[in-house]
């Protein structure tokens, strides 16, 4: 794995977080507005496969990675922004690098 892959993935979180809360769809004040976003998150590079018997290097791509975020605000104002992405998991790590960017950049906090 390339060593620029967290901050990619980092830059993807952020991008998805921008791109939900934009494209929310602003009608009637006493309805729910939402935005959703999905960032492909493919590597450029082949890297190692987390299996249940072994790991391999991938020969190729069969489908593409993706990160998705579905941001809900409610009249008062009050956002969650539920992001999935199709990998295992995060590191602890990204996580906490995740966390702080959506904190820092647009108010969420991990309540």
């Amino acid at each position: 794995m390339k060593p620029h892959h967290f901050s990619d993935c980092l830059l993807s979180l952020t991008l998805c977080f921008a791109l939900a809360a934009a494209t929310a769809t602003f009608a009637d004040p006493t309805l729910f507005y939402a935005g959703t976003a999905k960032v492909k998150i493919t590597p450029e590079e082949p890297g190692y496969l987390l299996a249940w018997d072994t790991h391999r290097k991938a020969e190729g791509v069969e489908s593409d990675l993706w990160l998705r975020a579905l941001a809900i605000e409610d009249a008062d104002g009050q956002r969650v922004v539920l992001v999935s992405a199709d990998l295992l998991g995060f590191s602890r790590t990204l996580a906490q690098a995740c966390q702080a960017d959506a904190l820092k950049n647009h108010g969420l906090g991990p309540e």
